[in-house]
């Protein structure tokens, strides 16, 4: 049902978290040699490198979080689960920063680097806002059926 603004906070959550398959998270200089942070793995960039780190783990949360967010968008007439969903996001959006901050302490530990994030490392902190958004619409919605079914 797209006339409902938390469908609109979802959609636009489902594309930041789209966006990150296509966009560095990070970059890293280490000896000179620049390696890029992705959703999939920390490498040069070049293709048929070996990267320094494999972040599948990271990859499988972000393709969770892009499934869920898909479902909710799809549950407007269960509302208890869509706020369900809608928390249960937010929790794997913390998650990715988690991930996302074990893989970067990984490459940190293990060198000395000059480090950039990318503006895709915020997309799920965005994500995270629009889904609480989300959730208080749903909730919102919630409480004026269940007033209306007082009335009758």
């Amino acid at each position: 049902m797209l006339q409902r603004i938390q469908t609109l906070f979802l959609l636009i959550a489902l594309t930041l978290i789209a966006a990150m398959f296509f966009m560095p998270l990070a970059e890293f200089i280490i000896d000179g040699q620049v390696y890029v942070f992705t959703y999939r793995d920390i490498g040069i960039g070049i293709a048929g490198a070996e990267p320094l780190f494999k972040s599948y783990a990271l990859a499988i949360l972000l393709i969770v979080i892009l499934l869920l967010i898909l479902v909710t968008i799809f549950l407007f007439k269960n509302r208890r689960l869509q706020m369900r969903l809608c928390v249960y996001n937010m929790l794997l959006n913390l998650g990715f920063y988690g991930l996302f901050y074990f893989y970067y302490h990984q490459v940190v530990s293990t060198n000395q680097i000059i480090y950039s994030f990318a503006i895709a490392s915020v997309f799920p902190l965005i994500a995270i806002i629009l889904l609480w958004l989300a959730f208080r619409a749903i909730r919102k919605d919630e409480i004026l059926v269940k007033s209306v079914d007082r009335i009758r």
